[in-house]
C-alpha cells in the first residue's frame, strides 16, 4: 500500500500520489462516477475490483513515463 503513496514530481513540478493521478484521470473519463467510489464498490465486486485493479496498473506506467 506504500507504493501506491509515493509522490513523483509531474512535468509541471507538483507532486500526485498515484491514487490522485488515477481519480483524476478516471473521473474525467466517467462523468457521474467517481474513483472514490469505485474504490469502495471494489470491496464487494469482483468486477470493480478488477477495473480499479487495472487503472492502478494504468496509473502506474503512466508514473513511470
Amino acid at each position: 500500500m506504500q507504493s501506491l503513496m509515493r509522490s513523483p514530481k509531474g512535468p509541471n513540478g507538483e507532486e500526485k500520489t498515484l491514487l490522485q493521478l488515477v481519480a483524476e484521470r478516471y473521473d474525467s473519463c466517467h462523468p457521474g462516477d467517481s474513483f472514490a467510489d469505485l474504490m469502495k464498490r471494489a470491496s464487494f465486486s469482483k468486477e470493480d475490483r478488477c477495473l480499479m485493479e487495472e487503472w492502478l496498473e494504468a496509473g502506474r506506467r503512466w508514473r513511470s513515463r
